[in-house]
């Protein structure tokens, strides 16, 4: 393979500045991109668990493309949780951080956990 690229020379090629640069930029652009982490990622399930002051809450998730295609809460928690209401409003969610997060900030009011924090929420989730 390095003979075809050094086109038959047995050289050595060290890369420079430019070339590591050059690098990075593509590494940055397509390998740290949520479009090649998930949105090309076929089906999967993920159980995600954590156990805290306010007690343990395991989230069951069915993910196609990225997106959230259905959402179980389990757990041993209290809290003023609706969790059909809430595993629905994360039905349809981009699989990452800032989306989790931005619906989960929309029932926030609506859904509170006893002793359960909300970044800890979305940690378990995320």
């Amino acid at each position: 393979m390095v003979k075809s690229i050094m086109n038959g020379s047995d050289n050595e090629y060290r890369l420079t500045d430019e070339d590591i640069k050059r690098i990075n930029e593509i590494a940055k652009e397509k390998f740290e991109s949520w479009q090649w982490n998930y949105g090309k990622s076929p089906k999967f399930n993920i159980t995600k668990t954590g156990r805290f002051d306010g007690g343990k809450v395991e989230f069951k998730l069915d993910v196609n493309k990225g997106i959230i295609e259905s959402c179980s809460l389990y757990g041993d928690f209290f809290g003023n949780v609706d969790v059909s209401k809430l595993c629905d409003a994360l039905t349809g969610c981009e699989y990452n951080r800032e989306s989790v997060k931005a619906e989960l900030e929309k029932q926030q009011k609506e859904h509170t956990f006893h002793n359960i924090s909300f970044d800890e929420l979305i940690d378990v989730i995320c």
